[in-house]
């Protein structure tokens, strides 16, 4: 497509709540299709590309209790919206014959319409009737009438498709092959798009949750199979990398569409479960998304905060599609406060910070839509044509494209040019992510820690053979704690089943530390296992140069996303020289470009042989370092076999280190302790650690024996106190612990004096944001574990540990209950009476509950715009019939400023916020 902007639609639910929606939005898709209809033409009629079909909650989780299946209300939303694209196409075509179409369109309180099918279409058609479709607004602003040779140009097609949007079993699809439209200034495309839209499930994924990503990727798998006929793939409004990977593994495994996601984050730039947008974009990037953004949660304007930052993270188009500004509370409805003309502007000031794909979210409308292409584009202007004589890119630019889709984005010319866009060279990094933490190579040394590691390790060989996670994951913590920024795992031995092990180690790893893991075997099975389950961009440790390797391991690379160590030897064996180190990894990367694998993702091993056989083994591999980083290629260098067979081997492991930084290493694969001291030894040499003032903190009470036996393995996990296992959410040690004070102590006590403030110390790091959700929750489990010890000798004693009734439900029509559930979790562990009722509950139920249980406090969470009506409705009702109870709100569509005005007592932006309400009400 030779424009340089595209434009999504607007929102869908907030217009069909103004028309008496009290059911899922997908149900229309079959019950009310006319409805959903008119508002994909109105969209289509102000100039949209991409209509998002109807389909964002249609997963079997939430359908469960409808009567309608995924492929039901999949196949019918596609349908009427291939349905508005048909027809806006015919349109532009019926203008070259002389026919009139004209659409009237607003916004979304009071929209009504009048319905015709698509055989009535045809012969308005051949009689010049005209089609209408009014909405109201809720600034009062109707739009202007604008004749289809006014919306849109394009060539004759000579045929005219129609499509019945009747029941979802048998609805077909017709494709048209319309020639390349041509544009001119103030005219729009004259065909628009289909894209199945995917939300979450609205759970949260195990560990953090309950739901297993297995059956999360099979429930997107059946939403992708069901939208088959769609053009293009939309994940939006994700709040969670790992169901991200869930969702977008669904769609490259079932599909071969293109796939656009896009992200919520909140104030802060962080999403649910922790990531920032740098590293949720690299995820998404490397999962090979054709383009990613933002949208929901904020207006354009709070939006914006947030647009470079991603503009800066990655290579591909960037989406921006927020509400229609923020909602309020007006005249007891929910309306957002920004009108089409102030939307668009706003939209003007977004595309000017990097912006591709516009559109829209809750609250805007057809109106908002056409204004904001009006406003930034005036028409669709072709790019320029490359210059001639200007550089061609280098070869890391040109395989970094490799993340764009292969398929054409839209068939008959659309999207072609757009999504091939040129890489930027200042976003050709070496990065690697967790689920909330990015750690990018090359900046300055990177600190693999080594010690995940059995060989050597007679206590890591018996907790692997046991299947001790919590052995693993204390070394982990350990590791990390001296310095480590990505963390080895390797559980290779004798007679273990390593595919499974694997899987579980890095899953287990993964619910303690937000490090990044370097996954390492030579199982390829196995690496595939742990790539699958693993939540982030891994580095996979390794491919060589062989050509059964390269077979094997690029694809799997290449499928889950990761980042590769390439190891320098080959067929022949490790070469004798720097010069044919540097020629096999040439040749690796040059491989894995094929696969569309870019340089920046290969990370090279210059392989460490041993001093002790070959003096000049250490010589050899630090001039193929330097040659290395010469060329800009990232390497890395197991550290540890330099000195093996010599002694004192972290001395000389640290000199290793610091000649190998001198000459460019990106990392180093050693003993955190060892690698930490070579650091500060490097900054000192290297002139960058001004009057030594490091070296001097770090080595002032130095000694020599001390240090040595603090960097052995398995000495490094000294013993925590009961607080501390819980902030490190590590739950069979909790227990232990727990058993052993019970030994001595009362068990209020222990939940006084040890429980009560470990939550405290999660609540206030997840507060301060150097923790996140999973860990909070991680932290939560184990002092659940620890309380379900407890409660056994304080039944024994008689004494009681709850501090008071709390009823929480999500109100009625949503069944979004993420927030909800983790609120309890996190009541539930500062000993009070939680009743939770569930989701989609009626304002009644609520206050039936509250009156049977004398509760004298109630929570309420709703997640969606359309259903803080009933959240209002609910308080009401508690006011008139349990007026003692206290109120508190929370949902990612209220502001505290809402809140009041729905009438809540207290209003909790997150879990830890609910907790201190609940205390300040029941002590």
């Amino acid at each position: 497509m030779n424009t340089d902007k595209l434009f999504f639609d607007g929102g869908m639910g907030t217009l069909l709540q103004a028309q008496g929606l009290d059911t899922l939005p997908e149900i229309w898709n079959i019950t009310n299709p006319d409805a959903i209809f008119e508002i994909h033409a109105a969209y289509a009629a102000a100039g949209a590309n991409i209509l998002k079909a109807n389909t964002f909650g249609a997963n079997r989780l939430k359908l469960a209790d409808t009567g309608y299946t995924p492929a039901q209300l999949i196949s019918a939303g596609i349908a009427l919206a291939r349905r508005a694209a048909r027809q806006a196409g015919d349109e532009s075509r019926r203008q070259e014959s002389g026919a009139t179409h004209s659409l009237e369109a607003g916004s979304t309180v009071e929209s009504h319409r009048s319905i015709r099918q698509a055989g009535d279409e045809s012969r308005r058609q051949e009689s010049g009737a005209t089609h209408s479709l009014e909405a109201g607004s809720t600034v009062e602003i109707r739009r202007s009438i604008r004749q289809a040779g006014d919306e849109r140009r394009g060539q004759e097609s000579g045929a005219t498709h129609s499509l019945e949007a009747g029941s979802a079993a048998d609805a077909t699809r017709l494709r048209e092959h319309a020639p390349h439209p041509t544009y001119s200034p103030g005219s729009h495309p004259p065909l628009c798009r289909v894209a199945l839209d995917i939300g979450p499930t609205g759970k949260l994924l195990e560990p953090a949750g309950d739901l297993p990503f297995e059956e999360t990727v099979e429930i997107f798998a059946e939403m992708v199979r069901a939208g088959a006929d769609a053009d293009l793939i939309l994940i939006e409004t994700m709040s969670d990398t790992y169901e991200i990977k869930a969702a977008m593994l669904a769609a490259k495994e079932n599909s071969d569409l293109p796939v656009m996601v896009t992200f919520s984050p909140d104030k802060n730039g962080r999403l649910l479960t922790g990531a920032d947008i740098e590293t949720a974009a690299v995820l998404v990037e490397s999962l090979g998304a054709c383009a990613v953004g933002l949208n929901c949660g904020f207006g354009p304007v709070e939006m914006q905060a947030h647009l470079a930052t991603l503009r800066a993270a990655v290579q591909i188009p960037i989406i921006f599609n927020p509400n229609g500004g923020m909602p309020k509370l007006i005249d007891g409805k929910t309306v957002f406060d920004l009108d089409p003309e102030g939307f668009a502007a706003q939209m003007k000031a977004a595309s000017d910070l990097g912006g591709d794909v516009f559109g829209g979210c809750c609250g805007t409308t057809p109106a908002h839509i056409r204004a904001m292409i009006n406003a930034l584009s005036g028409g669709f202007a072709p790019h320029p044509p490359p210059k001639e004589g200007n550089a061609p890119l280098d070869p890391e630019q040109e395989t970094a494209q490799s993340a764009v889709s292969e398929k054409s984005f839209f068939e008959g010319g659309l999207g072609e040019t757009f999504f091939s866009k040129k890489v930027s060279p200042k976003n050709s990094r070496t990065r690697i992510t967790s689920g909330a933490q990015t750690v990018t190579l090359g900046e300055s040394l990177t600190i693999i820690g080594e010690r995940l590691n059995p060989t050597g390790k007679p206590k890591l060989k018996k907790a692997l053979r046991d299947g001790d996670m919590s052995f693993v994951c204390n070394e982990a913590l350990a590791q990390v704690g001296q310095g480590a920024g990505l963390l080895d795992v390797n559980v290779g031995l004798p007679g273990i089943d390593e595919k499974k092990m694997l899987a579980e180690a890095v899953r287990a790893v993964q619910g303690v530390t937000t490090a990044p893991l370097v996954i390492d075997t030579s199982d390829v099975a196995a690496a595939e296992a742990a790539l699958r389950v693993y939540n982030g961009k891994p580095l996979l440790n390794s491919v060589n140069g062989k050509e059964e390797s390269l077979a094997a391991v690029l694809p799997i690379v290449k499928k889950y996303g990761a980042a590769v160590i390439a190891l320098a030897l080959d067929d022949d064996g490790i070469p004798e020289t720097a010069a044919g180190r540097v020629a096999v990894a040439e040749k690796i990367i040059a491989r894995a470009a094929e696969h569309g694998i870019p340089p920046h993702d290969v990370v090279v091993d210059a392989l460490t042989m041993t001093l002790s056989t070959n003096t000049e083994n250490a010589k050899i591999t630090l001039e193929a370092v330097a040659e290395l980083h010469k060329r800009g290629i990232r390497t890395v260098l197991g550290v540890s076999n330099v000195s093996f067979g010599l002694p004192a081997r972290e001395t000389l492991n640290e000199i290793f280190i610091v000649l190998a930084a001198h000459n460019g290493l990106s990392a180093a694969i050693a003993n955190p302790v060892a690698a930490q001291n070579a650091l500060i030894l490097h900054k000192i040499f290297d002139g960058r650690d001004e009057n030594c003032t490091e070296y001097v903190a770090a080595f002032q009470s130095y000694a020599a024996p001390e240090r040595v036996r603090a960097a052995q393995p398995g000495t490094a996990t000294a013993a925590r106190t009961l607080r501390e296992i819980i902030a490190a959410g590590l739950e069979d040690d909790a227990k232990k612990m727990t058993l052993e004070l019970l030994q001595n102590n009362a068990p209020l006590e222990i939940i006084n004096t040890h429980l009560i403030p470990a939550l405290d110390d999660a609540g206030a790091t997840f507060a301060a944001g150097t923790t996140f959700l999973p860990q909070l929750l991680k932290s939560a489990s184990a002092a659940t574990a620890a309380f379900e010890v407890l409660r056994q000798g304080m039944a024994t004693s008689g004494e009681s540990q709850k501090r008071g009734k709390i009823v929480l439900a999500t109100v009625y029509g949503d069944i979004h209950d993420i927030g909800k559930n983790i609120v309890r979790t996190l009541l539930e562990n500062y000993n009070f009476d939680v009743i939770d009722l569930g989701k989609n509950v009626p304002p009644e139920e609520v206050v039936v509950a509250v009156l049977r249980e004398n509760a004298p406090l109630v929570g309420l969470s709703a997640l969606m715009t359309t259903t803080v009506a009933s959240m209002e409705e609910t308080i009401k009702l508690l006011r008139r019939d349990a007026p003692a109870a206290k109120i508190m709100v929370g949902g990612a569509v209220l502001t505290e400023d809402y809140a009041k005005k729905i009438g809540a007592d207290f209003y909790s932006a997150d879990a830890t916020g609910a907790v201190r309400i609940a205390e300040g009400v029941l002590g």
